[in-house]
């Protein structure tokens, strides 16, 4: 990847999971929204937990479509980041969930345990 200096570096990709009641997070290339999945915290027995409990996290990936969606944004990412790189941006995708952030907290994870397959460092 070329940068105002000439020198090339490593392309890093940041996942960061956020709300969306906290606003979006600036400099991002991407935002995932994972408000379609069903949301733990409505989910009574789950509902004390945070979503770094193994629990939640298995709720969520428990969903057809919360390994429809890793499949896809893996997929996506993979399409993508050599194009980034290529035009010199930065890479940082955020996943975003409205008002909790469990949902955002369990996908970033479970891409970034997918992503570290490719050829860009993942944070």
């Amino acid at each position: 990847m070329q940068y105002v200096s000439g020198a090339a570096r490593a392309t890093v990709v940041n996942l960061v999971s956020f709300g969306f009641r906290y606003g979006l997070p600036s400099h991002a290339d991407m935002v995932l929204d994972v408000r379609f999945l069903p949301n733990p915290y409505f989910v009574p027995e789950l509902k004390p937990h945070p979503g770094t409990d193994p629990r939640v996290e298995s709720y969520v990936l428990a969903q057809p479509d919360a390994l429809a969606f890793l499949d896809r944004a893996v997929e996506m990412c993979e399409f993508l980041l050599p194009r980034y790189r290529a035009e010199g941006k930065s890479e940082a995708a955020k996943i975003r969930s409205l008002a909790d952030t469990e949902r955002a907290q369990i996908l970033s994870k479970a891409l970034a345990a997918a992503a570290r397959y490719s050829s860009s460092p993942v944070k």
